[in-house]
């Protein structure tokens, strides 16, 4: 609904033979707005009780013959996620092929964990499949200004090492914590307010790259960057945590 309402009715429309369904997350309705975001660990949870019993009955009515204008399904492509979507296919007798944005190369071992040569094949010029780069090597690279994080603790790290200043987006966990330090007690972010919209997210970016606020972030980044060592960082968050 909110790629709806951002792009128009139009949005979505595709090509003839494709179009989209959906299935129920199984969250209650939103008590306001409903562009409003949502808590994180909630449809994570939500999803992972809710979504079998759905899923499974759309699986069953686009295999329907008698009443469904499709071919039947014969393959499923699923967010790594959603590990609901193993279980429905097991159900019917299809593959599943889950999708991840990036395949860290020592993250599993044995030969099912390489993709055959026909998925790449049949993929070709319509997908991509991202290697594995580390991404402290990433924020060392002499082209990034700036890292849009969740700021997770590794992130943070990681982008203090690298003296990059950041535009953060707090969702949960501890993730706030560390906003607020890198925000407020570092110099080294700004935030993004909780009521998303990308006119501010443009501003913010814009900011970051060649505002006075982005100037005097990279110049506390390289600051904090001397003291850029991942056990310098870790035994002050310990310190911090446990006194």
């Amino acid at each position: 609904m909110r790629l709806l309402n951002s792009r128009g009715p139009n949005s979505l429309d595709g090509l003839p033979d494709f179009h989209f369904q959906t299935i129920p997350d199984g969250l209650p309705p939103a008590p306001t707005d409903a562009d409003t975001t949502q808590d994180i660990p909630s449809p994570c949870d939500t999803t992972r009780k809710n979504c079998l019993d759905p899923f499974g009955k759309l699986l069953a009515k686009l295999n329907h013959t008698s009443s469904s204008d499709v071919p039947p399904v014969t393959c499923i492509f699923s967010d790594g996620v959603m590990s609901f979507s193993v279980i429905a296919a097991e159900e019917i007798g299809v593959p599943i092929v889950p999708f991840w944005k990036c395949m860290r190369h020592d993250l599993v071992i044995g030969e099912s964990a390489v993709l055959p040569p026909e998925f790449i094949q049949e993929t070709k010029g319509r997908g991509l499949m991202a290697k594995w780069r580390p991404q402290e090597e990433v924020l060392n690279h002499p082209a990034i200004e700036g890292f849009l994080t969740h700021s997770g603790w590794n992130s943070t790290i990681e982008s203090l090492c690298g003296g990059v200043p950041m535009v953060c987006w707090p969702f949960f966990a501890e993730q706030q914590t560390n906003c607020r330090f890198a925000c407020t007690a570092w110099g080294v972010g700004m935030e993004i307010d909780n009521d998303v919209e990308r006119n501010e997210v443009e501003k913010l970016v814009r900011e970051l790259m060649d505002g006075e606020k982005g100037e005097e972030d990279e110049e506390e980044g390289h600051g904090v960057e001397e003291k850029g060592r991942r056990g310098y960082w870790s035994e002050w968050f310990i310190k911090l945590e446990f006194g």
